[in-house]
């Protein structure tokens, strides 16, 4: 399996001419390409201690206007092969972007196969849910998968963040998915975990979550 990773960071914008002959390959199937990551935004909530994504645009306040234009996804998307059944979007905080729905619109249009996986921290639990409505009523039986990051149960996971009520925050969007999957069956939901030393008797305490879920 090949797994292309997009980062939209300051040089990464320009998908296309960045990866040259190299992305040719691909895109003429020399290759297989099974899943990509995409990232539509470094904005973030989090302040987590494994990643300064958060700061970048607090440090450059211009890189925000160096994000990929829903045009420019929509050119990508198209170019990709028909090959692709997987799709990671990541951040920052995917969900801060505002045209979010109408990137993951465009994805699903160009690869007819595919299926989306979003990660989030699950801080902006009014979006989120919209998102899913909305979705929804333009794919009712498309998949969707949004995973959540919860790295740890109460003070554990808000350290990890670095973000008050973190771990609450979180749960009450996880929760609410949870609820939404008896209207949307094709909706999975699953948690995803950065393990540390000190945080691994939670992992398997957040394992126990998922399962019952």
């Amino acid at each position: 399996m090949i797994i292309l990773a997009i980062l939209c960071g300051v040089m990464e914008y320009n998908v296309i001419k960045e990866f040259g002959k190299r992305m040719f390959d691909v895109l003429t199937n020399r290759y297989r390409l099974d899943s990509f990551i995409f990232t539509v935004t470094l904005s973030c909530q989090s302040r987590c201690i494994m990643c300064n994504i958060w700061d970048m645009y607090r440090k450059d306040p211009s890189l925000k206007k160096e994000e990929p234009t829903l045009e420019e996804f929509d050119c990508f998307f198209k170019q990709l092969p028909k090959t692709i059944t997987f799709a990671t979007c990541t951040g920052g905080e995917p969900f801060l972007r505002e045209n979010l729905l109408d990137i993951i619109k465009s994805l699903y249009n160009a690869l007819p196969n595919v299926v989306v996986h979003i990660q989030t921290n699950g801080f902006a639990k009014e979006r989120i849910e919209n998102f899913v409505h909305g979705f929804f009523k333009i794919f009712p039986h498309r998949n969707l998968r949004i995973a959540f990051s919860i790295d740890g149960i109460g003070k554990t996971h808000e350290y990890i963040r670095g973000i008050p009520n973190a771990y609450e925050k979180v749960i009450g969007t996880f929760n609410r998915l949870i609820e939404l999957r008896k209207k949307y069956s094709n909706l999975d939901v699953i948690i995803g975990s950065v393990v540390f030393p000190f945080n691994i008797d939670d992992v398997m305490k957040l394992q126990d979550i998922a399962v019952k879920n």
